[in-house]
């Protein structure tokens, strides 16, 4: 309207009154349920970490009612209290938390039969069919790619490209399905010194969700810079100005999964977007 030229003297903005709202965002609940309405359950792998518990709000936050964790090592005897009590659910609303049910698989997402075990026990539990995936899980073990040896590069590669691969195989017959979604990173397109290793296994998810567009099938390889406060990188104040000097500041937590959201809500999107703000003068 001002663009056009079209207004004459000036414009006054006046806030609603009384009970009028604004919808300032699209507020669907996006994990509860199916298309055809139906209950779904939501499997989350990786995530006990520190940005994975934020995601893991987030999906409970977005109608996620049955949750399936998925927990490679049973030692750590982490239960659904735990994930409360180090998760923000203690802090969402009574309404989003009522009802909740989470259940943990002890599995290693790299290994393919741990991985069809978690997928059946879906059924088993007597939980909804699988609606969404997301993929969360990864290590870091960095060396120059002349000292990189085959036990350092499986160790990065094995949980994130075998274990997005294993989730692809294991619910191909999974109709129900309509998010998978890959956390990558930055490194797939930039590279990073020292995580040749790293870089492969997420140029692998990005190559996987490509495959599954083209087959009709949902995903998304959400490619992301450091995170400030949660995360691998955030352990590691040298990767973070490391990233920040090469004009690729960390974001915070919150801007990852509000970008997140938008790629999920937009529905129709590249196999891979990436979250990162540039600093480059």
């Amino acid at each position: 309207y001002m663009v056009n030229g079209r207004h004459q003297g000036k414009i006054v903005l006046k806030p609603p009154q009384g009970s009028e709202t604004i919808k300032a965002i699209d507020g669907r609940p996006l994990f509860g349920s199916g298309r055809d309405g139906q209950p779904r359950t939501v499997l989350l792998s990786g995530c006990f970490g520190g940005f994975g518990l934020r995601v893991l709000s987030y999906v409970v936050a977005l109608g996620a009612k049955n949750i399936l964790m998925l927990d490679r090592d049973p030692s750590r005897r982490r239960s659904a209290e735990w994930l409360c009590c180090h998760s923000n659910l203690d802090f969402l609303p009574a309404r989003e938390v009522k009802d909740l049910r989470i259940e943990i698989v002890h599995a290693d997402v790299g290994t393919f039969d741990d991985v069809v075990n978690a997928v059946s026990a879906v059924s088993r539990l007597g939980m909804p069919p699988l609606g969404s995936i997301f993929h969360l899980a990864g290590v870091l073990d960095d060396n120059f790619i002349g000292e990189m040896d085959a036990e350092s590069f499986a160790k990065v590669y094995g949980p994130k490209a075998n274990g997005a691969w294993n989730l692809h195989r294991a619910t191909l017959d999974c109709k129900e399905i309509e998010h998978f979604v890959m956390l990558s990173s930055t490194s797939s397109v930039f590279g990073n010194p020292g995580q040749t290793n790293y870089a492969a296994a997420n140029s692998f998810q990005d190559g996987l969700a490509a495959l599954r567009q083209q087959n009709g099938k949902p995903a998304i390889s959400f490619c992301m810079t450091a995170v400030a406060e949660a995360g691998m990188a955030a352990r590691d104040p040298q990767v973070l100005q490391l990233m920040k000097s090469k004009g690729m500041p960390a974001i915070s937590a919150i801007f990852a999964i509000e970008a997140l959201d938008a790629v999920i809500r937009r529905g129709s999107h590249p196999h891979a977007v990436a979250a990162l703000v540039t600093d480059i003068d």
